[in-house]
């Protein structure tokens, strides 16, 4: 992925145990950033300050008792309900290196959308739920 912002390629080609990604956009989001380097990018060319927070992470453990489609349609109602409802962009990637540890890393925007695609401003959020 290049960064537009600092001009650096990184390169995850050598991540091991990546079982799926996917990136969840809300309707009003431009269909280009189903393209995790044009959603980057694009979400950092909307802050202003050279420290700004970007993005949220959270790191969501699987059952190893259900198989890969059962992950995915866990995570995707999870998401779709609970952040992309909300106006937010979600980048998603399971990783299973093992077979013992299956977990999701779940980047949100920090930022959601308004109905007519532009960024809200920051918020805490209080009302995600979680």
């Amino acid at each position: 992925m290049y960064n537009d912002y600092d001009g650096v390629q990184h390169d995850y080609t050598r991540k091991q145990g990546l079982v799926w990604q996917q990136i969840f956009l809300p309707d009003m989001a431009p269909a280009e950033w189903l393209d995790r380097e044009v959603l980057w990018n694009a979400v950092e060319e909307a802050e202003k300050t050279k420290d700004s927070r970007l993005a949220r992470e959270f790191v969501v453990a699987l059952p190893v008792e259900l198989n890969r489609d059962e992950w995915i349609a866990l995570l995707t109602d999870f998401i779709q309900a609970n952040f992309v409802t909300e106006g937010m962009c979600a980048d998603v990637c399971i990783h299973d290196t093992d077979g013992h540890n299956p977990h999701a890393h779940i980047m949100l925007t920090v930022r959601p959308l308004t109905r007519d695609g532009k960024w809200q401003h920051k918020t805490v959020n209080a009302d995600m739920k979680l």
